[in-house]
């Protein structure tokens, strides 16, 4: 049976009513909608996600005691399975080899924002260099039909950023990566965590630089030693 509201709102009214509200600041996705940001990092790949907890909901009864809201006692009791969720929401790919899933963290805004937040980690392949990493949407199907997941991610020098809804029909995206990404670096060897595989070419840089001063000095030390053979022949030259 369809419910009307006494008031219904056109299309027009609703979609500008939404616009208002996210204008003012509104951070709790709408049920429906998800997301998630990738970033690189020295030898991982991190993935920061946000979802609305009544989306989650289908995944696991939140919800636990049917007052429709999700509170801080709800959040206790199923903060480890949250986590174990988040372990499960990707599959992320390199060359056709699954990344090594190393952590998981999750965390909640609160009544007011609602959101639940994920911040997941996989380390990297020992080789050099990467073509593309493969992420996709695992729980696509087990989420309402019309969910969408908004991934964004960079792969560095100069490739195009991703930007793209997955959801049931289309749930994979590739990432191209240009620049080299170390897997395994001391914090000795840099102390600077890589935001983003641009870094990463600099830090490389930065290593192979370690053989040049040697050839670097010798090159100015010939260089003061012509300059003083011609600045001592000046006197001559002027006598003559």
């Amino acid at each position: 049976m369809n419910h009307r509201s006494k008031h219904p709102l056109t299309v027009t009214a609703a979609i500008g009513f939404h616009l208002l509200i996210s204008a003012a600041g509104a951070q709790a996705h709408d049920p429906g909608l998800s997301e998630s940001s990738v970033r690189f990092e020295t030898g991982e790949l991190v993935v920061q996600a946000e979802f609305a907890w009544r989306d989650l909901r289908h995944l696991i009864p939140l919800d636990s005691d049917g007052d429709g809201e999700f509170d801080e006692a709800e959040y206790m009791t199923f903060r480890n399975v949250l986590a174990d969720v988040g372990g499960m929401l990707y599959s992320v790919r390199a060359s056709d080899d699954e990344l090594e899933l190393t952590s998981t963290g999750v965390s909640w805004g609160g009544p007011a924002h609602g959101d639940i937040n994920f911040e997941i980690r996989y380390a990297l392949p020992k080789s050099a260099t990467l073509a593309a990493i493969d992420f996709e949407f695992l729980v696509a199907e087990d989420l309402p039909v019309g969910h969408r997941h908004h991934v964004q991610a960079r792969g560095g020098n100069g490739t195009e950023p991703v930007n793209q809804l997955l959801h049931q029909a289309n749930s994979i995206v590739s990432v191209p990566v240009k620049a080299p990404l170390v897997a395994a670096m001391s914090a000795s060897e840099s102390p600077h965590t890589l935001d983003s595989p641009d870094d990463t070419s600099i830090a490389i840089r930065k290593s192979a630089s370690a053989t040049i001063p040697t050839a670097v000095i010798a090159g100015i030390c010939g260089l003061l030693a012509l300059f003083l053979v011609l600045w001592r022949a000046l006197p001559a030259s002027r006598a003559s």
